[in-house]
This record gives structure tokens, sequence and C-alpha cells, in this order.
């Protein structure tokens, strides 16, 4: 095991290095990255005594390998050079801003229904329960909010379209109206994301914010791109830790640092073991699972009870909540030993891929925005199935990456 354990770390730091000297930023080294704070914090709770735990370790180490082969043998055949790029004008057409701004609004009247369906915002009860000076328990609004219709599709607009457009509207120099649309939108946007009282989308968001502005600084070297980044950071801890007390998430003996570290090296990293555990009694499923955890994302019900529920059960006596497996042991539960070694040789191959399109395209501001919070999707896949892709955003961002492409808006009006 310690060589294992040992292999995994410098295997992902050798490939962090280099990747980031020849590729700045990719989906890839995120992923690379994420999958090695989610191994470090298995490692705390494995039990090498168990077959289960060291099967786990294994697998962690043998998809590392097979994730960064696929990645290094896609990057033969789609050669990137970080230092040769294609830069284009940043302004946007009339038929991208009739677009952006139509969206928005859409956006936020999803948003205002949403809240409005549900009776309350959880982020502003927040605020009013600390202004009085308490701290209440939001657990059971939390999850009736899961109730409300069309939560699901909603979720698209709340934590992926509204955040990332206004993200690039307060950045965009290049039109005053649009600008102020975003100052006008972005606190608007803050309330939603933060209104279920849920953190991940607000962390997924401010990930993505930070990658785009980051690649702004490297395209175009704005020097006060890193005093967003700071105040950016900043708030976004400030919030993270006032949703963390407020949730009720600081544990007895616990102060709130110890309980956001804890949200980032142990929580799913538990989950990780424990479901792997319960993983490895089961069956092959040969496809079952990923096959109904997608059906569920159609409208309607279907009455397969998810992998993440009962792994909640076996963990704290009820299926009131979700405890996700990690997302090798959920390829292995799906297709053994094949599905550990070909869904990350295939995940890397695609990642440099999509990585490929990215800079071999016409660089501009807006195009940063909406692969950048790609990446960071793709790179904070930590667990559960394939559907979390359509969940977490990543197919509404390639829609609306097709919808706003330069070459879609010459054809319309050229038409036009």
């Amino acid at each position: 095991m310690s060589i294992v354990i040992g292999l995994y770390f410098v295997i992902a730091l050798i490939f962090l290095i280099y990747n980031y000297k020849k590729y700045f930023i990719t989906p890839a080294i995120i992923f690379v990255a994420m999958q090695t704070i989610m191994f470090s914090g298995v490692l705390t709770y494995a039990n090498f005594n168990l077959s289960s735990d060291i099967k786990l370790v294994i697998i962690y180490l043998i998809a590392l390998i097979m994730f960064i082969f696929g990645n290094l043998l896609s990057s033969k055949f789609n050669p990137v050079n970080i230092n040769d790029v294609n830069m284009s004008s940043s302004k946007l057409s009339n038929y991208q801003q009739i677009v952006i701004m139509g969206i928005v609004f859409v956006s936020i009247a999803a948003c205002v229904y949403f809240f409005i369906a549900s009776g309350y915002n959880v982020f502003v009860q927040m605020l009013r329960t600390f202004a009085d000076g308490g701290v209440n328990d939001y657990t059971d609004e939390r999850l009736a909010l899961n109730q409300v219709r069309g939560v699901g599709y909603i979720y698209q607009f709340r934590v992926i379209i509204l955040p990332i457009l206004c993200a690039y509207l307060v950045t965009n120099k290049y039109n005053r109206l649009l600008r102020t649309l975003g100052y006008f939108c972005f606190p608007l946007m803050i309330i939603f994301i933060l209104g279920t009282g849920q953190r991940g989308g607000f962390v997924m968001f401010v990930l993505m914010f930070i990658v785009s502005l980051l690649y702004i600084y490297k395209f175009y070297k704005e020097r006060t791109i890193f005093v967003t980044i700071m105040v950016c950071s900043v708030g976004a801890l400030s919030l993270f830790m006032f949703m963390t007390i407020f949730n009720g998430r600081v544990s007895s003996g616990e102060n709130v640092i110890q309980s956001v570290l804890s949200r980032i090296f142990d929580e799913n990293q538990e989950c990780a073991v424990v479901g792997f555990r319960y993983i490895d009694t089961l069956k092959i499923q040969y496809g079952k699972d990923w096959f109904l955890s997608m059906m569920d994302i159609l409208p309607g019900k279907n009455q397969y009870k998810q992998l993440s529920n009962v792994i909640f059960e076996v963990m704290y006596g009820t299926d009131r909540g979700t405890a996700p497996p990690c997302i090798w042991g959920s390829a292995y539960y799906n297709f053994g030993w094949f599905g550990v070694v070909f869904m990350p040789l295939t995940m890397g191959a695609l990642y440099h891929k999509l990585y490929s399109v990215f800079m071999n395209g016409k660089i501009n501001r807006l195009r940063v925005f909406l692969y950048s919070a790609m990446f960071v999707v793709l790179g904070t896949w930590l667990a559960d199935t394939p559907n979390v892709l359509f969940n977490q955003g990543f197919v509404t961002l390639v829609i609306l990456t097709v919808l706003l492409q330069p070459s879609r808006a010459r054809r319309l009006e050229k038409y036009q």
C-alpha cells in the first residue's frame, strides 16, 4: 500500500507540473488536482485490514494512470500551442447581445418563479436570522425545496447559466449597457444561487469565475484581474463560512474553519469509502445503474432508488439525503474492472480534445467564460454517475456555447 500511495502522489504531481507548464490550465489539470485531494481524504478513512478499502486505493491508482495515458495520447492527435493562440474581437454581435439579454431575463424569471412557488428563500431567511442575532437550522426548508416542480431544470438557470453570464457581463469592457446589466443582476444571482441553502453550486461558480479570470489575464494581460480575484476569493470565502454556520454544519467541538476543511477533505471521501464497501458486496450491474440514473433526468420520476440514497441510508439510517459513491466506485459498480480502465482512459482523451477545441478556435472573452465553466464542471466530477454532466450543467454549457458562437451569429445576421 505504501508503494501504491507513493506512486499515486508522484505520478499526479509530475503530470500537474508538466501539464501546467505546457498548457496552463486545462480540464485535466483541474481533474487530477481534485482527484488528488479526493484520494488524500480517502486514505484517512481507509482501513487496510479490509479488502474493499485496499481495492479502492488500487482502483484510484489505475484510474489515474489510465486517465493520464488517455490525455497524453489525445495530445498527440490534437496538438495545442499555448503561445500561438488566435485572438478575436471580444465585441459581441447584435445577435449575441440579444440572445444573452434574453437568456438572462428568462433565467431571472425562472428563479423568481422557483422561490415564489417555494414560498421562501433560505439565504434571505438566514440574513434575517443573522440580523436578529440568532442561528437556525434550515435543513427541513432546504430539503423541501427539492419538491418544487421543475427544480432540476431551474437549477440549470439558477446555478449555471445566470451565474456564468453575469460573471461575463460584469467584466465586459466593450459594452456599457451589458456591463450595467451585469452589475444589476450580479447581487440577484448571488441571492438565487444561495437561495436553497446549498453551498456546492456556489463553490462551482466561484471556481468558474476564478479560472475565467486567470485565462483573461493570460490572454489580455489585465493587471487589475488579480485584484478582482482577491476580492472574489475573500467575498466567496466569507459567504461560504456564513452559509456553513447558518446551515448548522458546524459540529460540536469544531470551529467554522474546521468545518470548511471537513467539507473539502472529509465528506465526499467518507462517502467514497463507505460506498465502495457496500458496492463490493454487490454484483456488477453492466450499466443498469447508469441507465436508470440517466432516465431520472427525464420529466417524471422512475421507481429506481438511486445508489447515493442507498449509501446514505447505510451511513445514517435514512434515505433522506444523498451520499454518492466516488466516480471510480460507480464505474466499478456498473462495469467492473473494465469500467475502471476504460472510463478514465476515455475521459482523459476527451478532456484534452475539449481543451484543444477551445485553444485552437478564435479566443474572445465570452468563449473564455463558457469553456472555463465547462472545464470546471468536468474537473470537479468526483462522484456519482455520468448524469452529473447533465445535473451540473455541462450539457447546458455546450448548448449555450453553440447558441452563442460567432459563426451562427454571422449566418443569422446575413440571412436577415
